[in-house]
């Protein structure tokens, strides 16, 4: 049987919001991993990349998780647990919505870390200069914004007069509050790119984390969404 590869669900954290979207409820750009690395220790931290991938070649099916997390915090436990080879019990990831709550919670057991990567990230830079842009944008809409409120204010002047018509009043306060509402939506946005800029605040480096896992459950309110799915247990894999 040829490999079937199903990817159940992915974020691509740094893709832009479009604005109409900003009013609505919309996935956070990042997610919530807790390991139960044993007994005793846990590592938790914040991930801004996430990827799962489950496939099927003849049987059984295998599946993975890919996270990207800014490297710092627990990178050490889990470059060991990857180097030794070593199994986590248990796990939990949250994708969150924009309100900070839990929209799809992963439940894994019997986890391994088959690989953590570190590499020098791209992403800071790149939201660094998104928020230049924006910063450029939101003063070219201020300055359009204000002289749109002076022409406003000149135009109720002369429509006391009969000089402007009250045709012309409503276009320039139409256009003024146009301007208005576009200022409020960068704002939005830019309050979103901080929120990424402060998950990036970690350092330089990108660490990179794929899983893999004896069993899967999806919890999720929406209709389907949720599943237990047991997958075959992987051999550790060998070294030299």
């Amino acid at each position: 049987m040829l490999a079937r590869s199903i990817i159940l669900l992915s974020l691509a954290i740094s893709r832009p919001v479009a604005a109409q979207e900003l009013s609505k409820v919309s996935l956070s750009p990042v997610v919530r991993v807790t390991l139960q690395l044993d007994s005793g220790s846990t590592a938790r931290f914040n991930a801004h990349g996430f990827d799962l991938r489950v496939a099927q070649a003849g049987a059984p099916a295998s599946a993975e998780i890919e996270l990207v997390k800014v490297a710092g915090a627990s990178t050490g436990d889990l470059i060991s647990m990857s180097a030794n080879a070593a199994r986590a019990p248990s796990g939990i990831i949250e994708v969150l919505d924009s309100l900070g709550r839990s929209a799809v919670t992963l439940r894994l057991s019997d986890i391994s870390i088959v690989s953590d990567h570190l590499s020098l990230s791209a992403t800071r830079a790149s939201l660094e200069q998104q928020r230049i842009s924006q910063q450029e944008a939101l003063s070219a809409l201020t300055a359009d914004q204000q002289e749109a409120q002076r022409q406003l204010a000149t135009l109720e002047e002369l429509g006391k007069t009969r000089v402007a018509t009250r045709m012309d009043v409503a276009r320039a306060r139409d256009h003024a509050s146009d301007l208005q509402r576009r200022i409020d939506l960068l704002k939005q946005r830019q309050a979103l790119l901080a929120s990424q800029i402060a998950n990036q605040a970690g350092g330089p480096l990108d660490e990179t984390i794929v899983l893999h896992f004896g069993r899967l459950q999806i919890d999720s309110a929406e209709p389907g969404g949720r599943a237990a799915i047991d997958f075959a247990r992987r051999p550790a894999p060998k070294r030299d």
